[in-house]
């Protein structure tokens, strides 16, 4: 899920998570949220602008979850 300019909030509500997560956001002008610790950090350019991305990996590489935001807040709740 993405949005250009606002939230994306991905919540399971309890349930749990498996596989691998992708939170992406604007470095200068989006947020990242999540209650867990992130298993890898990077920078890149994409369209001229510089974004972050941050990883982690519960149980299985599989599903792949990708949560991203360019101006707003990537969000993930268990």
């Amino acid at each position: 899920m993405s949005t250009a300019s606002g939230r994306a909030i991905l919540d399971y509500n309890g349930n749990t998570l498996t596989g691998r997560f992708e939170l992406i956001a604007k470095e200068r002008s989006g947020d990242i949220d999540a209650p867990f610790d992130f298993d890898n950090v990077e920078t890149f350019r994409k369209w001229g602008d510089k974004y972050v991305s941050k990883t982690f990996t519960r149980g299985s590489d599989t599903p792949e979850i990708l949560v991203a935001t360019a101006s707003g807040r990537a969000t993930l709740r268990d």
